[in-house]
């Protein structure tokens, strides 16, 4: 059952061999082409590809035997399509987990880790800013392409449509995170005060 969590690597590779058979190498070049910002391993593809050879879920092919570094390919099977249709559509019955690396440092903080914390989350929020900025500039060229093709009559095809969907997509997912940051450090921040506030307090009513 979906739970609109993280992309998992072993649903990408397979999305990507349903598009077109491909080989290893070519595999771990798409799925960084196509999603830049996933921080995958480099090894990820090396890592995925024996699982979903053991689920059946994909298989060897010998139509890239040209290939002499990597002559081995890989394609989709039947059982594959069915899988990767199925959790395309599953139906979102519950929220995402919350097992979130901020709430559990937030948790677990001393006073000092919070001081650190926030600078953590500072150079996090100007992270998430910058990475706005690109989806947005990437998300207005691709509108911009596609209003040119219209002038012309031209109609854009799937691919340049659900690229411009997720880049929209991907910009309010850097907002909506650089929000976050943003009103959790000021939180930090004033609490920090609060503590610092009631320890002047205190050694002020000592002196």
């Amino acid at each position: 059952m979906s739970t609109l969590g993280d992309l998992e690597a072993p649903m990408a590779v397979l999305g990507l061999l349903i598009e077109q058979p491909d080989t290893g190498s070519g595999l771990a070049v798409r799925l960084d082409e196509l999603f830049p910002r996933a921080r995958w391993p480099r090894n990820v593809v090396h890592n995925t590809v024996p699982g979903l050879l053991r689920q059946g879920l994909i298989r060897v092919t010998s139509r890239h035997a040209s290939d002499t570094v990597s002559p081995n390919g890989y394609e989709a099977t039947e059982d594959g399509v069915a899988e990767f249709r199925r959790w395309i559509r599953a139906s979102a019955a519950l929220p995402p987990m919350l097992r979130d690396e901020l709430q559990g440092k937030l948790e677990f903080s001393t006073e000092d880790d919070l001081r650190v914390l926030v600078d953590e989350l500072s150079v996090l929020e100007t992270a998430c800013a910058a990475e706005f900025a690109t989806a947005r500039n990437l998300q207005d060229q691709a509108s911009r392409m596609r209003q040119r093709m219209a002038k012309h009559g031209r109609r854009p095809d799937w691919a340049r449509r659900i690229r411009e969907l997720r880049l929209a997509d991907e910009a309010i997912v850097w907002g909506q995170r650089g929000t976050r940051l943003k009103e959790v450090r000021e939180h930090i921040e004033d609490v920090l005060a609060e503590v610092e506030g009631g320890a002047d307090a205190a050694g002020g009513a000592d002196g």
